[in-house]
C-alpha cells in the first residue's frame, strides 16, 4: 500500500516536516523495491502497443518492431540543497568533478562549468609558480 504523497495532501496535512520527510523516504523504497516489477508491466505493455499500432498502420509496422523500447523507475528524492552541498563536501575527491557539479545542479551545462573550474584552478597554479 502506498500513501498519498502528493503535494496537496502534504500541504494540507497537519504532520511535521521530519515526518513528512520520512513518509516520502518510505514511499522512495518501496518505489525501489517494486521498481522491477513495474519495469516488467511497462515493457510488456509497450510490446503490445508495438504490434497493435504495426497492425493498425501496417505500412510503418517493420519500423515500429525496430524501436527499443526502455522504462526506469526512478523515485522521487526531496533532499535539500543544502543537503546536496554536504553530500558533496564529504564525498571528496572520491567522486569526479563533473559529478560533483551534477549533484548540486546549480548549472544548466556541466561540462561548460567543470572546463571553468579546471580553468580557475589552472590560472591558480599558475599564480602559484
Amino acid at each position: 500500500q502506498m500513501p498519498d504523497t502528493s503535494f496537496a495532501n502534504m500541504i494540507t496535512s497537519n504532520t511535521s516536516a521530519e515526518n513528512k520527510e520520512l513518509l516520502f523516504a518510505d514511499a522512495k523504497a518501496k518505489a525501489r523495491d517494486l521498481g522491477g516489477e513495474w519495469e516488467k508491466l511497462f515493457l510488456e505493455e509497450l510490446t503490445l502497443l508495438k504490434k497493435m499500432v504495426g497492425i493498425i498502420f501496417p505500412k510503418f509496422a517493420t519500423i515500429y518492431e525496430s524501436l527499443s523500447i526502455r522504462s526506469t523507475i526512478r523515485p522521487y528524492s526531496i533532499k535539500s540543497k543544502k543537503e546536496n552541498a554536504e553530500y558533496v563536501a564529504t564525498a571528496g575527491e572520491s567522486m569526479s568533478l563533473e559529478t560533483r557539479v551534477r549533484i548540486l545542479d546549480e548549472v544548466d551545462d556541466v561540462g561548460q562549468e567543470v572546463a571553468a573550474i579546471e580553468g580557475d584552478r589552472g590560472a591558480e597554479n599558475n599564480l602559484l609558480l
